[in-house]
């Protein structure tokens, strides 16, 4: 995988060279965090987020807000890449996946922790990362202020119909103290614009 978003990148020079200098290292730090991910991400995994009942950890399930706040505090810590924003939306993501889990107490599967937060799918990180970065697309920056987003713009086969389609893997990056910052992974955005489309109620899950 760093392999295929390394050529991602030295496949866009041209396309990068047109582009303004900061445009250019949103790009660089995009692909960065992601080859970072693929190896790194067991240390994120490491954060029991949510538990059950007993040794089995069987439901009903709770937000396990101590072990969330260390897992923020690792993030702030260690991971440079990502900023207070991305912190803002699990934050918020987790109260209401905590309401949901109150509200479902026999649920069997954990909402919000039954696929990759960071790059979604249930695949495993670098076969999502593959899905979401095919080697032949093309990049897409745009900054408004101090907000950005980075976008992997390409093709594929639509499995029903056999069509082609166009297909986005998004990154939102927000700018924090005069740096940028990842506000929103591709899984993140992904969600997000399933629950615009109103196909997820109430967490990243559902």
């Amino acid at each position: 995988m760093k392999k295929v978003l390394l050529l991602l990148y030295l496949s866009t020079v041209t396309y990068a060279q047109a582009q303004t200098k900061e445009e250019s290292a949103l790009i660089r730090k995009t692909t960065a965090f992601y080859q970072w991910y693929k190896a790194g991400r067991h240390r994120m995994d490491d954060f029991e987020l949510f538990k059950g009942k007993g040794k089995e950890s069987t439901p009903p399930y709770h937000i396990n807000w101590p072990a969330v706040e260390r897992y923020f505090t690792y993030i702030r810590t260690s991971v440079p890449a990502l900023g207070e924003a991305f912190i803002t939306w699990h934050r918020n993501d987790f109260v209401k996946i905590d309401k949901w889990f109150k509200g479902n107490p026999t649920d069997e599967v954990p909402a919000g922790f039954d696929y990759d937060r960071i790059v979604g799918g249930q695949v495993g990180a670098a076969e999502a990362l593959e899905d979401a970065f095919p080697e032949e697309g093309k990049w897409e920056v745009k900054i408004k202020g101090s907000t950005a987003t980075v976008t992997w713009v390409y093709r594929t086969e639509e499995e029903d119909t056999g069509e082609m389609m166009e297909v986005r893997s998004i990154t939102e990056l927000k700018k924090e103290r005069g740096t940028w910052k990842i506000s929103r992974t591709i899984g993140m955005t992904g969600i997000d614009m399933l629950n615009k489309e109103g196909k997820a109620a109430n967490s990243t899950a559902i």
